[in-house]
């Protein structure tokens, strides 16, 4: 291989490491960040369930590791020449753990997507305005309108009286802040962001790139864990 094909090779490595890992540790920080616009914010939704949310934790975990690991690889590459890299990358347990937390990170985002179409199809039933709308400032009226129609979405079937001694009780308030909602549909949107970078960079590098490394990495599991059988 000449050197100009060996650089161009080289080039093409370097700009797929660095994608990645932008992807992945842009996830984490917008992740961290969603964490932060939920404070305060109003819960259009029930929430997910006990194991949909250990899975979205489960995938944070994942996406941090694989920040990290990108950072490792970068700095591997720029100043170790790539020995680390070029080692690890023949490493079944490299490669197996790789696979596992591109899968992990994959599979935790059914809690978040499934968040989002619970959140939209709550503002599509309390607010009559057009989505692009939601995000604005809303009167006095439209916030009345907005948190009835939250509360009866949360609660099927119930009453205007039920609902006027919910507000009283101070279950619910009876108007819903504006800015509560925008940190809750911005934080819905931001979930959709990490949810594409996700995908995006599993199909640059990872289990949808190359769906094989899935069987190839179930193989040496279950070979590991033969061999774990034998020796005890």
């Amino acid at each position: 291989m000449s050197g100009s094909v060996k650089k161009t090779v080289a080039q093409s490595s370097i700009g797929t490491e660095i994608k990645s890992t932008l992807l992945s540790c842009g996830a984490l920080v917008l992740t961290a960040v969603a964490c932060v616009v939920a404070s305060g914010a109003v819960p259009l939704t029930a929430g997910t369930s006990t194991p949909l949310a250990i899975m979205a934790a489960a995938g944070t975990a994942a996406t941090a590791v694989q920040c990290g690991n990108g950072l490792w690889r970068l700095y591997d590459i720029e100043f170790n020449d790539a020995k680390g890299v070029t080692w690890v990358d023949t490493q079944e347990w490299y490669l197996a753990t790789s696979t596992a937390l591109d899968l992990i990170s994959l599979a935790s985002l059914a809690g978040p997507l499934k968040e989002v179409v619970m959140t939209y199809r709550a503002m599509k039933s309390a607010s009559s305005m057009k989505v692009f709308n939601w995000l604005k400032r809303y009167s006095r009226m439209e916030r009345v309108r907005l948190t009835e129609g939250i509360i009866k979405y949360l609660n099927p079937g119930i009453s205007n009286k039920v609902m006027k001694a919910m507000i009283r009780a101070g279950k619910y308030p009876r108007r819903f802040p504006t800015n509560a909602v925008r940190r809750e549909l911005a934080k819905q949107m931001i979930s959709v962001i990490t949810s594409a970078m996700a995908i995006s960079g599993s199909k640059l590098n990872g289990v949808i790139h190359s769906p094989e490394s899935i069987s190839a990495s179930g193989e040496y599991v279950f070979g590991l864990l033969q061999s774990m059988a034998v020796v005890n």
